[in-house]
């Protein structure tokens, strides 16, 4: 009896832990969860980011979240990396933010703005490295925006003892600080022998717009012949004109031919997003040139040394073999070299040689002695 008894109180035993785990299981409860939405922006101003308690008044970012869990009070933390393009900062934790707890019952969206606002959501800490704000404000001085580089924030909430309570989301910043936009060939007003031209232009940017259009007898100004319908209108991502082109052979087929004896205006569109998305456009200036017969080089460049004209053929001429027929080949871009070209020492493309010959041509005045060094 004795030992039916204890193999009993045995089974009673392990029923009670049984009953125990069972109970334990039942009161686990999920985690929150969050989506992130966010702005894409390529500038920030450095008065966009309050250095003290992370607030602002531009929308970066939006939480949508959901909290299952029994414990309404949550936080949100953030770390901000940041990688700068020239190589000045380059830290993973440049800063870091912790709020406060707040109530979320259930669900509830929260952005940016929220955050040390006059909501119920306060900023606990926001600490910076102090020599990378030092770095960034130096160089913020003198266009009065966040310099250029990606900019990460890895977010992710914890419940309101500072516990890690949900996977962590990120978003990347990608500033630009884009400001202008130049043509450098053709150059304006330039007299080229050849229907295809090679534009080239300079921008910190990655996609562009370019347009050709004909400069009708009625035009009264390069301005009036972009109300025509265009010669030519592409943008990057086009086949053959990837995104971070920095210059475009007009095409010879699929668009309409330039001809000679026609004036032509030529311009390239950029475009930047600003604070809170909003598209902010850049355009070049709009140049023009005129396309003649190749065949007349004395239309193209004068013999007379006298002339803006006749630099390029000094320039030029001191090469051994040098021919007008090769000289207008040169500066048309028909030419693909062999060898290397140095500038100062610097490898340099037969489309940029034929830049620098236009633009000595177009500016005589920074021409003071051709010597040619063997």
């Amino acid at each position: 009896m004795i030992r039916h008894q204890n193999t009993s109180l045995g089974f009673k035993r392990m029923g009670i832990v049984l009953c125990l785990l069972t109970a334990l299981t039942m009161v686990s409860f999920a985690q929150p969860t969050f989506t992130l939405n966010y702005a894409h922006l390529t500038s920030l101003s450095i008065g966009d980011i309050d250095f003290k308690t992370f607030g602002s008044n531009n929308w970066f970012f939006t939480l949508s979240i959901t909290n299952p869990a029994p414990s309404p009070q949550l936080r949100i933390h953030g770390d901000i990396g940041i990688n700068l393009a020239d190589g000045s900062i380059n830290s993973l934790k440049a800063a870091t933010l912790v709020t406060k707890p707040f109530p979320v019952n259930g669900s509830r969206t929260i952005s940016n703005l929220d955050i040390g606002s006059v909501s119920d959501i306060k900023t606990e800490t926001f600490q910076y490295d102090g020599d990378v704000k030092t770095k960034l404000q130096n160089q913020a001085l003198g266009t009065g925006k966040l310099p250029a580089g990606t900019y990460t924030f890895d977010l992710w909430l914890s419940d309101s003892a500072g516990t890690e309570d949900s996977p962590h989301q990120q978003f990347v910043l990608n500033l630009e600080n884009i400001s202008r936009l130049d043509l450098t060939s053709p150059q304006d007003n330039e007299n080229l022998g050849n229907m295809f031209p090679f534009f080239q232009w300079i921008y910190d940017g990655q996609d562009v717009e370019l347009s050709v259009y004909e400069k009708r007898p009625t035009d009264q100004s390069k301005e009036d012949a972009l109300s025509g319908t265009p010669m030519l209108r592409i943008s990057t991502g086009t086949p053959g004109f990837p995104s971070g082109s920095k210059s475009l052979q007009y095409p010879a087929s699929a668009v309409r031919s330039l001809e000679v004896g026609k004036t032509y205006v030529w311009q390239v569109k950029g475009a930047t997003v600003g604070t809170g998305g909003v598209g902010t456009p850049i355009n070049s200036e709009i140049w023009q040139f005129k396309v003649i017969d190749p065949t007349n080089s004395t239309s193209l460049y004068s013999s007379n040394a006298d002339t803006t004209d006749g630099i390029v053929n000094r320039i030029l001429n001191l090469l051994p073999g040098m021919t007008q027929e090769l000289i207008d080949q040169l500066l048309a871009g028909n030419y693909t070299m062999s060898g290397v070209f140095l500038v100062d020492g610097v490898p340099t493309s037969a489309a940029d040689v034929a830049a620098i010959l236009r633009m000595l041509a177009a500016n005589p005045d920074r021409v003071i002695e051709i010597t040619l060094v063997q």
